[in-house]
């Protein structure tokens, strides 16, 4: 009769069976992977070999470690509660086989696996077992047994340090293959229109041209990325975070290969970013493919338009894909997805994607938001994607930037867009310590100014928002917009048909229901 088996990985990345005790109430056995046969696999447990070792510190009698046979496909094969060998580290005092050690354990392990990708300082990736474990485990007394239970002595400080240096390390070395491998072209009309050395002396010694020194963020090598501009901006917003993460570091670039053996992949977005795709109820998606650092094939971004103000939307993600194909659409709607079940742990309410008429997006954000209305219209976009290309068009004068300077401004343009978001999602501090069915409460609030009306604080952004963007004037049409010339200030974009639309369709259903 197999037993159900936890299957986890050690602090080497090595196989790891668990087993919460059914005779021991409390405790759980870790199994370590031993050997490999044709039909099974055996496993020793981890528990008992610690054991062993104080027995011998003590000069007691040798014991032998039981011994079990699993499979991934059936569990434990044999009983793990009563193997051939006893347990014998259920009576050791100094090795603790609580449920609340595994679980600890469990958390230790993940965290200094992710810091290969994800690098971080020691106390960051403290910070991240504690956010998993409150996280996790809503019970307040099951928090504090696990977190009572987290290493904190210097050899786990100095494995988050190696581990991060290793994941460090592979950054540089992604990039700086990525560089080596795609080099920027070099315009032939501007190559043949340079000054020569002597003229460009002359203008020089005649006071015509200053010899700056400064660096050329235009064409910056992109071999040279700088780890600290891999990080976001702005911190992590504590009021849209689960209980625990709002100590976690913000995070900017979230997926990465940039590897010699694989096409080269990168998705970047923020907790905001993130935050946006949970709760707005339209996203609009849009690839462009004249805008991008040289090496990969496509643009892809995301923008969340929210229902509070009309006719705006705000850059949430966006990604650098490999090529266009319908396992790259799949795998980077993938990433978002698993990105909104590591923060909220659900995909936030039913969303209406918008596309053009690129079938292998859609088809890849059905895929994988099976309960969101996905639609496809060019007709319903263009207006969106005109404005959108145009802004992108102004970041960099029209030409395909480095991956430096790429990665520089659109990360401005990501925290633009989540500082306008805040201004609208974030509610005023005051109102939660005020309790509205006091009137003597509410009442002695005197420090609101009476132009601000806290119950309508999106309209008085959107009001804000008209009186900034004259320039843009909706016609008679709802369907286009004519636009002036000046867009270096668009960082929202105005996309009119999705609002009524979406509040038709949300209407008819309520008539329906």
């Amino acid at each position: 009769m197999p037993y159900p088996a936890i299957w986890t990985r050690s602090q080497r990345g090595q196989l790891s069976a668990d087993y919460e005790s059914v005779a021991f109430p409390g405790n759980t056995f870790i199994f370590l992977h031993k050997r490999r046969t044709q039909h099974c696999s055996y496993f020793r447990c981890a528990y008992c070999a610690k054991a062993l070792k104080l027995r011998i510190k003590r000069n007691a009698t040798r014991l032998t470690i039981p011994i079990v046979r699993a499979s991934l496909e059936e569990g434990f094969l044999d009983n793990p509660d009563n193997p051939f060998h006893r347990h014998f580290c259920i009576d050791e005092k100094e090795v603790d086989t609580t449920t609340y050690a595994a679980k600890a354990r469990y958390i230790y392990n993940k965290v200094k696996l992710e810091l290969l990708d994800m690098p971080m300082t020691p106390r960051q990736a403290w910070l991240q077992m504690e956010a998993e474990v409150i996280a996790n485990f809503p019970d307040t007394l099951t928090q504090q047994e696990i977190i009572r239970r987290l290493p904190t002595d210097k050899s786990a400080k100095r494995s988050f340090a190696r581990r991060s240096s290793i994941g460090k390390r592979n950054l540089v070395e992604d990039l700086a293959i990525f560089g080596k491998d795609y080099k920027e072209p070099v315009d032939e009309f501007e190559a043949k229109n340079e000054f020569e050395e002597d003229d460009l002396s002359l203008l020089l010694d005649a006071g015509l041209v200053e010899d700056n020194k400064s660096p050329d963020f235009l064409n910056t090598d992109s071999s040279k990325v700088p780890l600290d501009l891999l990080k976001s901006r702005s911190p992590r917003p504590p009021w849209i975070c689960s209980p625990g993460r709002e100590k976690l570091a913000n995070f900017f670039l979230i997926h990465r290969e940039c590897r010699p053996d694989s096409p080269h992949f990168m998705v970047f977005s923020d907790m905001m970013g993130i935050n946006l795709i949970h709760k707005c109820a339209d996203i609009v998606c849009d690839g462009n493919s004249s805008f991008y650092p040289y090496g990969f094939a496509q643009l892809y971004t995301f923008h969340a338009v929210h229902h509070s103000i009309p006719e705006e939307a705000h850059l949430c993600a966006f990604a650098l894909l490999p090529n266009t194909s319908s396992v790259a659409y799949i795998k980077l709607f993938d990433i978002i997805s698993q990105k909104l079940f590591t923060e909220f742990g659900d995909h936030g309410i039913q969303k209406n994607w918008h596309f053009d008429n690129q079938l292998a997006a859609i088809n890849g954000c059905k895929s994988i938001f099976i309960e969101d209305i996905v639609e496809g219209s060019e007709q319903k976009t263009s207006n969106f994607a005109k404005l959108w290309h145009e802004h992108l068009n102004s970041l960099f004068f029209g030409k395909h930037p480095g991956l430096n300077r790429f990665i520089r401004t659109m990360r401005e343009e990501l925290s633009r867009a989540g500082l306008q978001a805040e201004r609208i999602f974030r509610p005023p501090d005051f109102i939660t310590s005020i309790n509205l069915d006091n009137i003597e409460a509410v009442n002695n609030v005197s420090y609101i100014k009476e132009e601000e009306n806290i119950f309508d604080y999106p309209s008085n952004n959107y009001d804000n928002y008209k009186t900034l963007n004259k320039g843009m004037k909706i016609t008679n049409d709802k369907n286009s917009i004519n636009v002036d010339d000046d867009h270096s200030s668009l960082h929202s974009c105005k996309f009119p048909p999705i609002h009524q639309k979406s509040r038709k369709r949300q209407n008819e259903s309520s008539d329906g229901n």
